[in-house]
């Protein structure tokens, strides 16, 4: 059978190398929030050997016609005392956010030259600081604003903060061979949801704002072409309901869990009996979620990302921070009940109430994963069995290939919420993510 797949090889610099054809065997698993993988075999005396496996070499995928992935080669093995196959793995370009720390400054230096200079810090529109210190400087990535400082841009849609972040810090910073495609302004706005950060990796800027827009971002080199366009996609939703009766669904379970957080409880600045808290407190259903399950569940949450501003007057002493409401200018203080309630927000978005539909869906003559007329990534569907409609989001698929087998496409659907290996790599994800925040704010 012949391969669905049209794998093109560039070398480093993207130039175009030639078509790969007649793989043995193909493995692609794209993805919709997550990073796309895959790996191919071919015969050890492909005449593209050579720029398969020289330093920096890219494939580009097609699958039915249609853009699947790209990205780097980042590793190949095979049998030295036999002269049969080499299989090569790849990873989708999308890599470039996991790859990429987020710079305070992204157009300044890391050390600073001089005493005036800021290096990994901003200060604010019309503020000034005495030489040599930190006053009044903001030490976090800094969203446009609509001012001078930021050439007249303001962040009012989730796709206009995902394109900033990634113009200023792998485009501006870094030159990668990178086309942002035109803000067409999707996604809502995120003012309550811009996360204070600095020297994270992109992936995690954009996490809270995908969730927040139910956008995806896709990395695509496409065919012949020498640069990534990077958009933003909005998900479909397919419209007829799929049934067991179809022979589309071949198996599939659903789970349905209550939230766990209905009250995050914040820790600001400050230690000890000086630290400011905030958050929803008293009797009573006082949320959504509350009045929904007649339930509280609090949730402790550091929210340490903003900067008291205090009169210069103020001596240290008195620069306490639970009594920074009392004593801060009335703007100062709006700005960080401002960040509160962001990180009220996000907090909440921590633990919502989940659901997940777990499939394992068959190809058929009206359904089939990619190509021009098939379920796209990020597209809803919605199972009806068992006299009730399932929805679920495609996270994902499985397209395997081989030379004698012929094709296997298997569309993957939601998140295990009760899978034991699942959550113990979610754990160790996070304590690695509060271990990094922990380094970063310091």
């Amino acid at each position: 059978m012949e391969a669905p797949f049209d794998i093109v090889v560039y070398d480093k610099d993207m130039n175009f190398m030639g078509f790969v054809t007649d793989p043995i065997y193909c493995n692609f698993v794209p993805s919709w929030h997550n990073q796309g993988y895959g790996s191919f075999m071919v015969d050890s005396n492909n005449p593209h050997s050579a720029a398969l496996q020289a330093k920096g070499a890219r494939v580009s995928i097609d699958y039915k016609g249609k853009h699947l992935m790209s990205g780097p080669i980042r590793s190949y093995q095979g049998d030295l005392l036999k002269n049969t196959a080499v299989t090569y793995q790849i990873l989708d370009d999308s890599r470039m956010l996991v790859n990429t720390l987020l710079f305070v400054n992204p157009a300044n230096p890391l050390e600073a030259d001089s005493l005036s200079a800021l290096a990994q810090a901003w200060r604010p529109e019309g503020g000034s600081s005495p030489v040599g210190t930190v006053t009044g400087q903001h030490p976090y990535f800094l969203w446009p604003n609509g001012s001078p400082a930021t050439g007249g841009l303001s962040v009012d849609t989730t796709e206009a903060a995902i394109k900033w972040a990634i113009q200023t810090n792998l485009i501006d910073r870094l030159d990668r061979p990178i086309t942002i495609a035109p803000d067409l302004g999707r996604g809502g706005n995120p003012i309550d949801i811009l996360p204070a950060l600095r020297f994270v990796p992109l992936n995690e800027v954009m996490t809270p704002l995908l969730k927040f827009s139910k956008l995806g971002i896709t990395f695509k080199q496409h065919r012949m072409s020498n640069t990534i366009t990077v958009d933003v996609v909005e998900p479909g939703v397919w419209a007829t309901k799929l049934t067991p009766e179809s022979g589309i669904v071949k198996s599939g379970t659903y789970s349905v869990g209550t939230p766990d957080i209905t009250r995050p409880i914040l820790g600001g600045p400050g230690e000890t009996s000086s630290r400011v808290f905030s958050g929803i407190e008293g009797p009573g259903n006082l949320t959504d979620r509350e009045a929904d399950y007649n339930d509280v569940i609090e949730v402790f949450r550091d929210a340490t990302g903003a900067t008291l501003t205090w009169p210069a007057s103020l001596t240290d002493e008195y620069r306490v921070a639970k009594y920074y409401g009392q004593r801060a200018e009335p703007a100062d203080v709006q700005k960080l009940a401002d960040y509160f309630a962001a990180e009220q927000v996000r907090g909440l978005a921590a633990g919502p109430p989940t659901s997940g539909l777990l499939l394992k869906l068959a190809e058929t003559a009206t359904f089939h994963f990619g190509g021009p007329d098939g379920v796209q990534l990020g597209d809803y569907i919605t199972v009806r069995a068992n006299e009730q409609d399932f929805s679920e989001q495609v996270t994902g698929a499985q397209i395997v290939f081989t030379r004698n087998g012929g094709l296997e496409v298997t569309p993957l659907t939601g998140e295990r919420k009760d899978d034991p290996e699942e959550e113990f790599a979610v754990a160790i994800a996070n304590v690695a993510r509060a271990l990094r925040n922990i380094s970063t704010s310091k």
